[in-house]
C-alpha cells in the first residue's frame, strides 16, 4: 500500500493521471489502477511528502484507529447513553478486534478502515431521530465514503443498517 501512497501523491502534484492508468507497473504495456482505501490515501499522500510513503501510510492508519475509536466512542454513548469513559473503553474491543488485528498483519489499508461502519450507523441513528435532507446527506455521503474506502466493509453495510433499523 505504500506504493497506491506514492501513486496517489504523484497523482495529486500531476506526475501521473487521475485517469488511473499508469507505465509505473506492468511496463511496456500501461495498466488500469483500481484503487481503495481513497481516505486513508488522501490522507496519507500529501504526508508521503514530508516523511515517505511508508511512514504516511502508517501514520494513516494511525489515524484510523483514532477515528474508528472516536466514532465508535460516540455511537456508543448515543445508543445506550453510557459515560464517555465506558463507551471509550468498550470501542476499544472494536478498535483492536481479532479481525482489526488481522488485517493489520496483513496489510489490507482498506479493510482496517473500520470507522466507515460506525459512521454510517452514527449518521443513520441521527437521521432517524431527526429526519430531514441534512441527516440524509449525512448518511449518503457515510456510505459514498464508505464505498470508496472500504468496499469490502461495504459489502456487509445493508445487513448492518436493516438490523440497526430493524433493532432500533
Amino acid at each position: 500500500h505504500a506504493w497506491a501512497v506514492d501513486q496517489v501523491a504523484a497523482m495529486m502534484t500531476g506526475a501521473e493521471s487521475w485517469s488511473g492508468w499508469t507505465y509505473r507497473i506492468g511496463a511496456p504495456e500501461p495498466v488500469h489502477l483500481r484503487l481503495i482505501g481513497w481516505a486513508p490515501l488522501l490522507v496519507a499522500a500529501p504526508l508521503s511528502k514530508l516523511m515517505g510513503a511508508g511512514a504516511a501510510m502508517w501514520v494513516s492508519i494511525f489515524l484510523g484507529f483514532i477515528l474508528t475509536a472516536r466514532v465508535t466512542s460516540a455511537l456508543l454513548e448515543r445508543v445506550t447513553g453510557v459515560a464517555p469513559l465506558v463507551a471509550a473503553a468498550a470501542s476499544m474491543v472494536y478498535v483492536f478486534s481479532p479481525f482489526a488485528l488481522g488485517v493489520l498483519a496483513n496489510g489490507q489499508l482498506a479493510k482496517m478502515q473500520l470507522w466507515c461502519l460506525p459512521l454510517l450507523l452514527l449518521a443513520t441513528e441521527r437521521w432517524r431521530e431527526t429526519p430531514g435532507w441534512r441527516r440524509g446527506a449525512e448518511v449518503m455521503g457515510a456510505a459514498t465514503v464508505m464505498g470508496f474506502t472500504s468496499p469490502s466493509i461495504g459489502l456487509v453495510a445493508p445487513v448492518a443498517l436493516g438490523v440497526w433499523l430493524a433493532v432500533r
